[in-house]
């Protein structure tokens, strides 16, 4: 034994408890010359692994002593000697019969003690080996009791030396060309390529854009419809949601680097959480993991609904972009942004951050999807709307353009009607006209009848055609009269040249005569023809 041996409060168990004297029965055969240079997690575990699991698991759960919390304390007692010197554990145990042989009968004399019903322990196998009774590691080694979760270490008040790194698997245990079984794999961190990797979509939230959704709508109308989509949410409340995820997770990060690297810490001068930005805590976070324990994270973390695990690269890669994100003040859809919000609470998990940061992130989240549900749903209600009002509007163009189509078709109806009914009539007026013209005789005269041959022949008219197509308007029927009233007044004027004054004076009152008597034709006419 060494005499100066350092002692490891690792746990707050008093030298001499009972859990501890139960350990140092059991386990005293095959520990047996173990001293201070097998006081880590490494070797101890290596001398476990010569014990038949069984027994290990029987004793555990007899003893109701969780498989982390009986490592640490064979670590304790490796570190004290106990196992190596008799003297230093009848010093530690002096109520104990330490002679040769004696371990598994004063072990068998406890249990009848503490159980009152079942003996030894070798008696009592037929229940402990009941398949009700089979020990559960994964919760052993995180028990419930608060009394079995005394031996965690408050790192996060008391800096870590050289010395406690070995107990976790430092590098003091590592053999050159292999890596021990405590450290993280690099294989096991990115066993997966998460290239493809998308995130659960609930409360109906559509990570990815969505068009202009058909549901029987004709396309001209959605042609109209402005394309609304991905959903973003106002970019004051994702700025306010990526900064406060981004100092979270700064925050997160620095306590796991001031758990398992505290001279870390020191040495970059990051004592505080705001001393760095969130990519370099990342960093420094991936950088130490390949020298820690296993169970200083949850590998389970990364794994999604029992999806393929999500890697480091990818999840790191997405949480510097959230930074970049909010730094640079962009605009993401809500998508985006519930991606980032995942990829940080797996991130948290995978730390075993506090729990309350873990809570607040998952808020977020949680808020972030029930958000950007409401404004999805708020979205296509408006579309729906819009849609409809556009529908109605397309009929109301249609039944308005059938209206000025049936206004042009009845207009030009009407004006056939108009025409048929008046045909007879213009039938009649012509049918007149002509019975007329026969009665007066009107002929081609000839220019050498009269004295005033030129003005004859310029005043020569033809009557129209009496066939049922033909038609006189009143314009025409006006000349004609005005031409009757004119050879009037060429009758009435139609004496000889030279004749006396006497003669010219009788003429001119015969003439008038006559012009007189052809105006009244004349209105005998216009009574008939009107």
């Amino acid at each position: 034994m060494n005499p100066e041996a350092p002692e490891f409060d690792l746990t707050n168990t008093p030298p001499g408890a009972p859990s501890e004297k139960s350990i140092f029965l059991f386990f005293r055969e095959p520990f047996k010359g173990a001293t201070t240079v097998d006081a880590n997690v490494f070797r101890v575990c290596k001398r476990l692994e010569e014990i038949p699991s069984s027994d290990v698991e029987k004793f555990c759960v007899s003893t109701n002593i969780g498989r982390s919390r009986l490592i640490d304390i064979l670590i304790q007692l490796c570190a004290s000697g106990a196992f190596d010197d008799m003297k230093v554990a009848a010093a530690r145990f002096p109520e104990l019969d330490l002679r040769e042989g004696q371990g598994k009968d004063a072990l068998g004399e406890r249990s009848i003690d503490s159980n009152g019903k079942t003996g030894a322990l070798e008696k009592d196998t037929n229940n402990s080996c009941r398949p009700d009774c089979q020990p559960q590691l994964t919760s052993l080694d995180h028990p419930s009791d608060p009394a079995q979760r005394n031996i965690v270490c408050d790192i996060d008040n008391k800096p870590m030396g050289n010395k406690f790194l070995e107990l976790l698997g430092h590098t003091i245990h590592k053999r050159q060309g292999r890596r021990s079984v405590f450290d993280i794999s690099p294989q096991k961190l990115s066993c997966t390529n998460a290239t493809n990797f998308k995130p659960p979509s609930s409360g109906g939230v559509s990570l990815l854009p969505k068009e202009n959704g058909g549901n029987g709508i004709p396309s001209s109308i959605l042609a109209k419809i402005p394309n609304l989509s991905p959903v973003q949410l106002p970019y004051p409340a994702q700025h306010m949601i990526l900064t406060l995820a981004q100092s979270i997770l700064e925050k997160s990060c620095h306590t796991f680097i001031r758990k398992w690297d505290p001279k870390g810490l020191i040495s970059n001068e990051f004592t505080h959480c705001e001393n760095a930005e969130l990519p370099k805590w990342i960093n420094l976070t991936l950088h130490k993991l390949p020298s820690l324990p296993e169970k200083s994270i949850d590998k389970t973390a990364l794994s999604i609904n029992g999806g393929p695990p999500l890697t480091i690269d990818a999840l790191s890669t997405s949480l510097s972009q959230m930074r970049h994100t909010a730094v640079h003040r962009l605009r993401t859809p809500s998508g985006g942004l519930e991606y980032l919000l995942l990829n940080a609470v797996i991130f948290a998990k995978f730390l075993k951050d506090d729990e309350e940061r873990v809570e607040k992130l998952q808020y977020m989240l949680d808020t972030t999807i029930s958000l950007t549900g409401k404004l999805e749903r708020k979205m296509n209600t408006s579309k729906e709307n819009l849609s409809r009002e556009l529908v109605e509007i397309e009929e109301t163009r249609n039944e308005i353009d059938r209206w000025e189509r049936m206004a042009l078709l009845k207009i030009l109806a009407d004006d056939k009607t108009t025409r048929d009914f008046i045909t007879p009539e213009v039938e009649e007026a012509l049918q007149l006209l002509g019975e007329w013209k026969a009665e007066m005789g009107f002929v081609k005269r000839s220019a050498a009848l009269n004295h005033c041959p030129n003005k004859l022949q310029k005043k020569t008219v033809l009557f129209p055609p009496t066939s049922e197509s033909a038609s006189i308007s009143r314009l025409t029927l006006t000349r004609l009269g005005k031409y009757w009233t004119s050879l009037g007044h060429f009758f009435r004027n139609g004496l000889d040249d030279g004749e006396d004054y006497d003669g010219e004076s009788t003429s001119v009152i015969r003439g008038h005569d006559n012009g007189l008597r052809s105006k009244a034709s004349m209105e005998i006419f216009y009574s008939q023809s009107f």
